[in-house]
Protein backbone atom coordinates (compact mmCIF):
# COMPACT_ATOMS: atom_id res chain seq x y z
CA UNK A 1 0.00 0.00 0.00
CA UNK A 2 2.65 2.43 0.83
CA UNK A 3 3.74 1.72 -2.92
CA UNK A 4 0.87 3.10 -4.04
CA UNK A 5 0.17 5.77 -2.06
CA UNK A 6 3.60 6.90 -2.91
CA UNK A 7 4.15 6.32 -7.03
CA UNK A 8 -0.30 7.33 -7.10
CA UNK A 9 -0.27 4.18 -8.96
CA UNK A 10 1.01 0.51 -9.79
CA UNK A 11 0.38 -2.11 -12.60
CA UNK A 12 -0.26 -5.95 -11.20
CA UNK A 13 0.34 -8.87 -13.08
CA UNK A 14 -2.91 -11.25 -13.54
CA UNK A 15 -0.93 -14.51 -11.97
CA UNK A 16 -0.15 -12.15 -8.43
CA UNK A 17 -2.93 -13.66 -6.95
CA UNK A 18 -1.53 -13.24 -3.51
CA UNK A 19 -1.99 -9.09 -3.87
CA UNK A 20 -5.06 -9.33 -5.85
CA UNK A 21 -6.38 -11.30 -2.39
CA UNK A 22 -4.98 -8.41 -0.14
CA UNK A 23 -6.57 -5.77 -2.24
CA UNK A 24 -9.77 -6.83 -2.51
CA UNK A 25 -10.04 -6.15 1.45
CA UNK A 26 -7.78 -2.88 1.08
CA UNK A 27 -10.60 -2.20 -1.82
CA UNK A 28 -14.10 -2.91 0.65
CA UNK A 29 -12.08 -0.45 3.44
CA UNK A 30 -12.17 2.75 0.70
CA UNK A 31 -7.87 2.46 1.07
CA UNK A 32 -7.42 1.55 -2.62
CA UNK A 33 -9.03 2.05 -6.10
CA UNK A 34 -8.99 -1.22 -8.62
CA UNK A 35 -8.95 -1.05 -12.20
CA UNK A 36 -8.82 -4.18 -14.56
CA UNK A 37 -6.83 -3.69 -17.89
CA UNK A 38 -7.81 -5.05 -20.70
CA UNK A 39 -5.78 -6.66 -23.89
CA UNK A 40 -5.95 -3.52 -25.21
CA UNK A 41 -4.56 -1.57 -22.54
CA UNK A 42 -8.47 0.07 -21.59
CA UNK A 43 -8.90 0.38 -17.87
CA UNK A 44 -12.56 -0.47 -16.27
CA UNK A 45 -12.74 0.90 -12.92
CA UNK A 46 -13.67 -2.13 -10.34
CA UNK A 47 -17.00 -1.19 -7.92
CA UNK A 48 -16.69 -3.29 -4.73
CA UNK A 49 -18.22 -6.96 -5.75
CA UNK A 50 -16.98 -7.17 -9.00
CA UNK A 51 -12.92 -7.67 -8.63
CA UNK A 52 -12.76 -11.06 -7.87
CA UNK A 53 -14.45 -11.90 -10.83
CA UNK A 54 -11.70 -10.18 -12.64
CA UNK A 55 -8.77 -11.95 -11.04
CA UNK A 56 -7.68 -13.29 -14.98
CA UNK A 57 -6.55 -9.84 -15.80
CA UNK A 58 -3.90 -7.47 -14.62
CA UNK A 59 -5.03 -4.79 -12.76
CA UNK A 60 -3.81 -1.15 -11.81
CA UNK A 61 -4.14 -0.09 -8.30
CA UNK A 62 -4.71 3.67 -7.14
CA UNK A 63 -4.46 5.67 -4.60
CA UNK A 64 -7.94 6.75 -4.41
CA UNK A 65 -9.46 10.21 -4.59
CA UNK A 66 -9.84 12.08 -1.32
CA UNK A 67 -9.92 15.19 -2.67
CA UNK A 68 -9.63 15.82 -6.63
CA UNK A 69 -8.88 12.57 -9.16
CA UNK A 70 -7.42 9.36 -7.94
CA UNK A 71 -4.21 8.33 -8.73
CA UNK A 72 -2.08 11.54 -7.53
CA UNK A 73 0.88 10.53 -5.26
CA UNK A 74 0.77 12.00 -1.92
CA UNK A 75 3.83 14.58 -2.38
CA UNK A 76 1.88 15.78 -5.40
CA UNK A 77 -1.21 17.18 -3.70
CA UNK A 78 0.66 18.92 -0.90
CA UNK A 79 2.26 21.41 -3.45
CA UNK A 80 -0.79 21.64 -5.41
CA UNK A 81 -2.02 25.42 -5.65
Amino acid sequence: MERVYAAGSIAVRADDVATKMACLMLQRLGFLVIEEIFADGTPRLLQKGEARKAMERPWRLSKPAFSGEFGLPDGEGAFRC
